[in-house]
């Protein structure tokens, strides 16, 4: 779907391992790995199946990890109203910012409150780094995303 399609748009295919310094080396579709523990080194190559093969497995535990977040919600009986957009943009955050990322945010309060205006805007301005200018139009287009098929009341 659309989540899917813009998380590839702004990881971009990358086929060479690389390092970001930040102790991370990552390659393919943004998957990335401490540098202790990456079975890559800088400079390693995988081909086109083997980063999709990555994308997909990373994909998966992101979305585990934001259904285990509204789980966890409903158990503690808080009733949030989840289009699959806004499931989309969230796992599209989780994929970025991993999901302890997105556990910590304020975005993940207002969502839990189920002010999703205010969560759109808060997306916004979540973990933008100067370093990754365009992080900024990838936080816009989530925005844009989580409230798709939402009707204001």
């Amino acid at each position: 779907g659309d989540g899917i399609q813009l998380i590839k748009d702004h990881e971009k295919l990358v086929l060479t391992a690389y390092a970001l310094g930040d102790g991370m080396i990552t390659i393919g579709y943004g998957h990335a790995n401490p540098i202790s523990t990456s079975p890559y080194k800088v400079g390693n190559k995988i081909t086109t199946q083997e980063a999709y093969r990555l994308f997909n497995k990373d994909l998966k535990r992101k979305e585990e990890g934001v259904r285990r977040i509204l789980l966890e919600w409903e158990k503690d009986g808080i009733d949030v109203k989840i289009t699959q957009s806004m499931f989309d943009a969230m796992v599209s955050m989780a994929f970025n910012m991993g999901l302890g990322g997105l556990r910590r945010s304020e975005f993940i309060q207002y969502v839990k409150q189920g002010d999703y205006e205010q969560a759109a805007e808060s997306i916004k301005t979540t973990r933008l780094n100067p370093r990754f200018p365009g992080l900024e139009i990838r936080r816009q287009s989530e925005s844009e995303l989580f409230l798709k098929d939402y009707e204001v009341a």
